[in-house]
């Protein structure tokens, strides 16, 4: 009894990655995502997550390396969730609605050496790499691209490159043997909280802890076998409208679901977000339209509502 000690064939790190494994071999041919029109299978998600990591191991990222990412959930998105930790690195979700410095500080406290950003983030992440030091080394920039990059439906692009993401999923060797932690207590993922008591905080998740909470996510919920997940596109965006007092405002853009009773008024969407939102959060202004601005990939295009925003003027009397 002495001799049966752990060994690969009876002992193995606890991970969440083992999961996409899984489902490649025994659910290959089953939807894994669809958005708009792209649909991939989960062999192909666990083919295409391989590659992407084979790539960032090709482009210097190895174990305990922190790789961020800037994007909403397309994806991409998605599939870093997979590829970062199969490269052994460490993964960094940014929340794309920080600004330039709070971006900034949190690229230069997780020490991270590559950055995946959304297009429409491009000028964000510019502007945070621009408030380093001087000296300090930057991460290296690949670029999440919409899938079709014209002039009407794309945000400008900003930043030096390296390559795209799709480029470095095409250069990935799709045989490439992901790296397993060493130890199941090996960190996963990097989370940064809203920072709204003092500077962000980071928060480190393992690889046993992740595992643990996706089971015990399955469990609570109930999930039956092959069950779908459903992410819609929000019908709304917030964003800053010059205020007289208060310096910016928020600003809802609302497009309203076709053959309603009744419209919803510009306060009784207001009185309702005071009832579910902190103060600060309240919008100040609803703004009506038929639809909202998109992408080609169906992302709402802040910045252009922004630009809505500004060209209404500073609202006025909005102490309240």
């Amino acid at each position: 009894m002495e001799d049966l000690k752990p060994s690969p064939a009876n002992s193995s790190p606890l991970t969440p990655i083992g999961f996409l494994d899984r489902a490649a071999t025994v659910y290959g041919d089953c939807p894994s995502v669809i958005y708009g029109s792209t649909a991939y299978t989960w062999s192909q998600t666990h083919r295409r997550c391989l590659q992407l990591a084979s790539s960032l191991s090709s482009n210097g990222i190895h174990r305990g390396h922190v790789v961020s990412v800037v994007a909403p959930n397309t994806p991409a998105m998605y599939e870093l969730q997979f590829a970062v930790p199969m490269a052994g690195a460490v993964l960094n979700n940014i929340n794309l609605r920080l600004d330039a410095h709070t971006i900034s500080m949190l690229l230069r406290h997780s020490e991270s050496k590559l950055i995946f950003v959304d297009q429409a983030s491009c000028s964000l992440i510019n502007d945070a790499l621009n408030l380093f030091p001087t000296k300090s080394k930057r991460p290296v920039l690949v670029l999440i691209a919409d899938d079709v990059a014209t002039e009407e439906s794309s945000s400008p692009i900003f930043g030096d490159f390296v390559d795209t993401y799709e480029g470095m999923v095409e250069k990935g060797d799709p045989e490439f043997r992901w790296i397993r932690p060493l130890s199941e207590w090996d960190p996963i993922v990097l989370n940064y909280t809203s920072g709204t008591t003092s500077s962000p905080k980071g928060v480190v998740h393992c690889h046993r802890g992740i595992f643990m909470v996706t089971l015990d996510s399955l469990l609570e919920w109930g999930i039956p076998k092959q069950s779908v997940y459903l992410w819609t596109l929000p019908m709304a965006a917030v964003v800053a409208r010059p205020d007289e007092f208060w310096g910016e405002t928020p600003c809802a853009f609302v497009s309203l679901r076709e053959g309603l009773s009744r419209r919803p008024t510009e306060e009784e969407i207001i009185e309702y977000c005071r009832g579910k939102l902190p103060r600060f959060m309240v919008p100040k202004t609803v703004v009506f339209k038929a639809e909202l601005p998109k992408t080609s990939t169906g992302k709402i295009k802040k910045f252009v509502l922004r630009e809505i925003a500004k060209s209404m003027g500073p609202a006025r009397a909005s102490r309240l």
